[in-house]
């Protein structure tokens, strides 16, 4: 009805509104497109307040259902994504009829609170207050296609005042640029991508990032693979590459090469003057083992293995230069002398601290997390033992110590530490917070070289504590280094060493000392080998010294001298070859494995080609071999990745990591660490589906699923065929388990996903801890009994389990018995999705009575209000047909475009939620394809099938106010036995009532809802367009 004059109808308009209710639609919504303008009007109304409904004041305004947090209120807002970037996009806005109102409770602040174990942490929030109606907001690239988001808010929130400001109507007018025809891909069964840009089938593509992809470039064909551990000289004996499976035979010797990051380095062969490599004959090189490519630490966070490769072919390899050491010189013309500074570096990697205020939001390897131990508390001290080799107790020079310290707590008093070496103070420090500090020893010190002790030395740390404020105090030590002058004397048949610091260029004569036979090697590093040296036996010390003569050109020069007893060997030695990673076949699921577990994954593959997938099977080894030489590393999976993503004809969409992660993994696909808001570092699969640039939309799908054996990789791929080949119907498909842990914000999310959020054609069970219940056997009973589709929980997650109350536990999973039920498991909790140690998730997954098909769970803190934001966008779309994993992602977007007042928790949100097990896995509710009608006949409803199906069961589930079940259980019936009518309880009083049903036939099944009438004419909703008009304005009803 159009009314032209509104005195002469608001009478009637007010009689309708009260006899049917007012319209719950307070906003209208018209959105229009021509060309390459895209128009929105919005004509806007009083929205209703909604105070602590879920743990967050909302304001209500339908049809509006995307909110975002402003000054701890849920404000609806309209978004649209447009593929463009922000500079591309003018935005012009018209606004009218500008309006306040008051809204009583939003001068109270809610701000966001983190679930430490049992404790709730209440931490900031962001603006009290949201200023602008329009924004642009760049969200990064998807799949290349960039993402900007043009947010139009209603409501202008005042949260100081306890006010809104809105105009009665918005236009908005958005021009953006044609879409060039050379940069258009088509998108095709991408439902992510259809969600973003509904209705957009071709999208504009920018071009990629510049950053290059690192490659290994090797000579063609197989070679020997030498791993290594230790710094020195390294033997390899013709005998010992024969053993690994190669023709030495077909070897010339002088053809043979060694490589180690790319770069060739030099060896000595033994015995290549023949023209052959005999078993006798050898190979020696020096090698290091893997250290970090950072100056901030020493160690690689990774791996301490470095990669050497071996090959051979046609031409000459490097070779060590020989050089003459004779002796030519009298004692006269040269400097002989009788010690040097050595630098030794002491670290002990035994504990791994998170440091969670530091680098929040980075990469967790901008510095060290590994440490001595766990601390050293304030009052107290620690002492660490660390050895010397042969410092010279002949002279009164000072040594120099330089301690590496790291903060751990942070209060309001300084950490101050005092450093003793063989109880001699050396040096102090003081810094604050949860810092690195480096303490020196002062060069005025008196520490002389003849205080330390060959062999076993002590550094004392004492921490102070004087204040009783300090005994919170926390330290850690991370390394120590010291420079002491040493004699020029082997240790196990080994010595590294320079002339003296400062010492003039020239000869030197240098004599080297105990080595335990004659038969020893001695070079100038990377450079040449040196012979003709003397060698003669001391009979006072028993062993065997050197002299040789050299011109040394400075300190740069270092020596190093091996006797037999002193030769490193590999830390393991294989045969490999090269180019499997890159020459790997295309495909857009992307299998990252052990090479182990190769041939134990092919019905996993079938299955996958059954599903309409094209798999590609590709093994963690190879893609190091090929994308790091050979040395492990996160960044080197995460480059193959993204040359797949760019090269390949056949996108990758899913990549699944077989295999869990410790801190520092080697055997499987490793962790990545990011730094978490308030925990810190925690293990991150999400940063591997961030191909395009550095923001932080996903390009790819990523799911581990995290076994530890190949029994439970068997176990879950058994798992997932039955659930796909041979998936049960039953009432489980579609029923959803909401679980509280019994906290009131944890309550009124439950509530609301389930009000708001769950189709009202699913069954919806509410299960919240509350005390004086058995709590732990009632949820048991439940999964096991009817079964469940998804599965939600909020609440505690201390111990990585799901805590309140001790409602899940490991041992409580091995009672589930759901194995032909198996449910996607949301954990918006802590700790539950983490993959490098045994958590809730890896134990669902790997129960072999049940438990769950997939598990969505945090490896950091969890967050009330952050986790509820992210989670309830998953649920909006769960019935639409995506996969698991299309879910997580789509979600997460979502998450980043409404978060405007938690914008410090963004990243560490989507960073730590982890997809365990198969993100393939579609999530698959029945048809919407059931009706039937309902009548209220006073106590009872009258209930009519309006299908054509006599074999079979239906169920039913009637629901009140809150979505409160009005059945105890469902009623089911055989559809020969229809029910007709359903009585309805006397105890409910309720206003609202509808039916919830699903019907299992003989060859399918289905489902659906109806709100149930009162037996006359009914009007499910009504609305006035303006919400609120004025004289003289045109009323749509």
């Amino acid at each position: 009805m159009h009314f032209k004059k509104l005195s002469r109808v608001l009478p009637i308009i007010l009689l309708f509104l009260h006899l049917y209710g007012a319209g719950e639609q307070v906003v209208r919504v018209d959105t229009s497109k021509r060309g390459n303008i895209w128009y929105l009007r919005l004509d806007v109304g009083v929205p209703e307040f909604q105070s602590e409904y879920d743990g967050i004041a909302r304001l209500k305004a339908e049809p509006l259902e995307t909110y975002c947090v402003v000054g701890g209120v849920e404000v609806p807002f309209y978004y649209r994504l447009f593929n463009a970037f922000p500079s591309e996009l003018s935005v012009e806005v018209e606004k009218s009829g500008e309006s306040r109102a008051p809204c009583i409770g939003l001068v109270r602040y809610r701000e966001e609170m983190c679930i430490d174990g049992d404790k709730l942490l209440v931490l900031k929030g962001g603006a009290k207050v949201n200023r602008e109606v329009v924004t642009k907001k760049f969200l990064g690239l998807y799949r290349g296609a960039p993402v900007t988001a043009v947010c139009v808010f209603p409501y202008l929130v005042n949260v100081d005042v306890g006010e809104i400001s809105y105009y009665k109507r918005l236009e908005v007018k958005v021009v953006y640029k044609e879409l060039v025809e050379t940069n258009l891909v088509e998108e095709k069964e991408d439902r992510v991508c259809e969600s973003i840009f509904p209705g957009e089938h071709f999208l504009r593509v920018a071009a990629p990032e510049s950053r290059p992809v690192k490659k290994v470039v090797f000579p063609s064909g197989r070679m020997v693979k030498i791993m290594v551990d230790k710094d020195g000289i390294y033997r390899v004996t013709g005998r010992d590459i024969e053993k690994i499976g190669v023709d030495i035979d077909q070897i010339d010797p002088m053809c043979i090469h060694l490589f180690n990051r790319g770069r060739e380095v030099p060896i000595f062969v033994e015995g290549e003057s023949d023209g052959r490599f005999n078993e006798d004959d050898f190979i020696e090189f020096y090698a290091e083992m893997k250290k970090s490519d950072s100056r901030k630490y020493f160690y690689d966070p990774f791996t301490d293995k470095n990669v050497y490769w071996l090959s051979w072919d046609d031409n000459y390899g490097i070779r060590y230069a020989i050089e003459d050491v004779s002796l030519t010189k009298s004692s006269e013309e040269v400097i002989i002398p009788r010690n040097y500074l050595y630098k030794v570096h002491f670290e002990e990697n035994k504990f791994f601290s998170r440091l969670g205020y530091v680098d929040i939001d980075k990469s967790s390897y901008e510095r060290d997390h590994w440490f001595f131990d766990s601390g050293i508390l304030g009052g107290t001290s620690a002492t660490y033992n660390f050895t010397l080799v042969y410092p010279d107790q002949t002279v009164t020079n000072n040594y120099r110590l330089t301690l590496c310290m790291h903060g751990l707590t942070r209060l309001f008093v300084p950490h101050v530490v005092k450093v003793y070496v063989n109880n001699i103070k050396v040096m102090e420090g003081i810094w604050e917070d949860q810092e690195q500090y480096i303490i020196q020893s002062n060069e005025n010190a008196v520490l002389f070289n003849n205080y330390l002790e060959h062999g076993d030395n002590e550094i004392q740390i004492l921490v102070e504590g004087t204040d009783p404020t300090q005994k919170y105090d926390k330290v850690l030590f991370d390394w120590a280094e010291i420079e002491y002058y040493r004699e020029y004397r082997a240790y196990d048949d080994e010595i590294v060493f320079t002339k003296p610091h400062n010492y003039p260029r020239g000869y030197y004569h240098f004599k080297i000392k105990g080595f335990t036979s004659p038969e020893i090697s001695l070079y100038l590093m990377n450079k040449t080998k040196l012979v003709n040296f003397v060698v003669r036996y001391d009979p006072v010390d028993n062993d065997y010294f050197v002299v040789f003569e050299d011109f040394v050109a400075g300190d740069s020069m270092k020596y190093i001298a091996v006797g037999e007893d002193g030769f490193k060997s590999p830390q393991a030695m294989e045969l490999d070859t090269l180019g499997n990673a890159l020459n790997c076949s295309e495909g857009d699921v992307i299998i990252i494995l052990p090479e182990k577990w190769a041939n134990e994954v092919g019905d996993l593959m079938g299955l996958y080609r059954e599903m309409g997938y094209i798999p590609s099977l590709v093994c963690i080894e190879d893609i190091y071999n090929d994308f790091n030489y050979g040395i492990v590393s996160p960044y080197a999976v995460k480059d193959f990745l993204r040359y797949s993503y760019l090269n390949w004809s056949v996108k990758p969409r899913y990549v699944i990591f077989l295999g869990d992660a410790g801190l520092r993994e080697e055997k499987f696909v490793p962790a990545y660490f990011f730094q978490s808001y308030k925990f810190g570092a925690c293990a991150s699969d999400y940063w591997y589906s961030l191909l395009d640039t550095s923001d932080i939309i996903p390009d790819v799908i990523v799911g581990r699923i995290p076994c530890h054996s190949l029994e439970e990789l068997e176990l879950y791929i058994r798992k997932r065929i039955d659930y796909e080949r041979e998936r049960n119907t039953g009432v489980w498909r579609n029923s959803v388990l909401l679980i509280s842990g019994g906290l009131d914000a944890f309550n009124k999310q439950t509530q609301y996903i389930a009000d708001e959020v769950i189709s009202k054609k699913t069954f919806v069970d509410k299960f919240l801890c509350l005390e004086g219940r058995d709590l732990t056997d009632s949820l048991v009973r439940k999964i096991n009994g009817s079964g469940y589709n998804l599965v939600n929980f909020f609440g505690h997650g201390g111990g990585a389990i799901w805590s309140d109350r001790s409602l899940m536990t490991m041992e409580d999973v091995d009672r589930l018995n759901n194995l032909s039920m198996l449910p996607m498991v949301t954990s918006m909790t802590c700790f539950t999705g983490d993959f490098t140690y045994p958590t809730l998730g890896k134990r669902m997954l790997f129960h072999e009575n049940g438990g769950a098909i997939c598990f969505l769970g945090s490896s950091s803190v969890g967050w009330i209000i952050n986790d509820y934001l992210f989670v309830k966008n998953f649920y909006k779309i769960v019935e639409k047909g995506f996969t698991f994993g299309e879910a997580v992602n789509y979600a997460k977007i979502e998450y980043l475009v409404q978060n405007v007042d938690f914008e410090y928790l963004k990243r560490s949100i989507v960073f730590s939620y982890n997809i365990l097990g198969d993100p393939t896995v579609r999530i698959d509710f029945p048809e919407d394809s059931v009706r039937v009608s309902a009548e209220k006949k006073e106590n009872s409803v009258k209930i009519v099938p309006e299908f054509d199906i006599s074999e079979g069961v239906i169920y039913f589930q009637m629901y009140g106010d809150d979505r409160v079940p009005i059945f105890k259980s469902l009623k089911s019936y055989e559809l020969r036995d229809f029910p007709g009518v359903l009585d309805i309880p006397k105890w409910y009083n309720g206003e609202k009532l509808f039916l919830t049903y699903y019907l299992n036939s003989v060859s399918w099944d289905g489902r659906g809802y109806t709100l149930i009438s009162a037996g006359e004419d009914f009007v499910k909703s009504c609305y006035t367009q303006p919400a609120l008009p004025c004289d003289g304005d045109s009323v749509w009803i």
